[in-house]
């Protein structure tokens, strides 16, 4: 076959593997496909054994279908999805509506592994908030529970400003707060467990679900990221928080450890909010000094996982424009 020159229309027919999760047993990977190309809304989940063999596909239709997440017991992978038809009403009067799909909002669905139709889980206002390059969504240890976050809506009036288009602006005087809520699998009840008035970045659930770290600010604003965040804990009971640690550096990405006594997390003085390379630190989650891990390393680390015996971090981190794999040992 004669070679060519790749046009624009064969990169929007690639198609792109991204979001790759493992099954808790080890076998098969879930994982969502995209096209390449900018303008095509449409990813869908896929399953393939970790043995290799032909992928099968799992969502189908119009919007996006991202982010899987398994289940404890692997039957189940909860997403996000904007597949629900979203209506408008064209004359104002409820008497004719149009129909408009995909929907802006995304919201939590479960899919049984072994066949059987998406359940849409949640229905909340402005739908689940996608951190960047974070988690959106965490299963509790036993799966009766999924934690996520939601920001909180416009107020009618702010929404009539809007649709007017006024011309008054107040600048930062009504930010929305991103708060923490638990869905709970077979009700699909929702609470919120989250200070009304605390700024929830990102968050980890401790292994036991007993506690939430949270990467926090007094206000949601995006300078607040940069110049005041923190990393609390609080109960997922009362939701009092304590701070872990505070410091001009910014801070991200907190990991449980498998014991729970311990949270490691990120920090920098050059992030942005969901880039994080930095250093790397581990602080006693009923409180005290946070200790830097690598004060001697050349790579900034962007991404951190514990050891199932909690000894040893596994993280990628970048050095001199490249990216790699390496382990840290917690004692040394």
């Amino acid at each position: 076959m004669a070679s060519r020159i790749a046009t624009q229309q064969d990169i929007d027919k690639l198609r792109i593997p991204a979001m790759p999760e493992i099954s808790p047993d080890g076998e098969l990977v879930a994982f969502v496909l995209a096209s390449a190309d900018v303008n095509s809304q449409n990813k869908d989940i896929w399953i393939v054994s970790t043995e290799g063999g032909n992928p099968r596909q799992l969502t189908a239709g119009t919007g996006s279908n991202t982010m899987p997440r398994w289940s404890p017991d692997g039957q189940t992978l909860a997403f996000l999805s904007n597949r629900e038809k979203t209506q408008r009403d064209v004359f104002g009067n409820n008497s004719q509506f149009e129909t408009i799909a995909p929907s802006k909002e995304f919201q939590v669905y479960l899919l049984p592994i072994n066949g059987g139709e998406a359940v849409q889980l949640t229905n909340m206002k402005g739908g689940v908030l996608s951190p960047r390059n974070l988690h959106p969504l965490v299963w509790s240890c036993d799966g009766t529970q999924i934690a996520f976050l939601n920001t909180e809506q416009l107020t009618c009036d702010e929404k009539q400003l809007i649709e007017e288009k006024g011309d008054t602006i107040e600048f930062e005087q009504h930010s929305k707060y991103s708060h923490i809520y638990l869905v709970d699998v077979p009700t699909g009840e929702v609470r919120r467990v989250s200070p009304e008035t605390l700024q929830v970045w990102e968050f980890a659930w401790s292994p036991d679900n007993q506690y939430f770290a949270v990467v926090s600010s007094d206000l949601p604003l995006e300078r607040s990221w940069h110049t005041s965040s923190r990393l609390v804990v609080f109960s997922s009971h009362d939701g009092h928080p304590t701070v872990l640690h505070e410091s001009q550096r910014q801070v991200a990405m907190p990991v449980w450890s498998p014991d729970g006594k311990h949270v490691a997390f990120l920090s920098s003085n050059y992030s942005d909010r969901g880039a994080v390379d930095g250093g790397v630190f581990v602080v006693p989650s009923e409180g005290g000094s946070a200790v830097e891990l690598s004060n001697t390393h050349i790579a900034s680390t962007r991404y951190l996982v514990w050891s199932d015996n909690g000894t040893r971090l596994l993280s990628t981190a970048t050095e001199q424009g490249g990216m790699g794999i390496a382990e840290i040992e917690i004692d040394t």
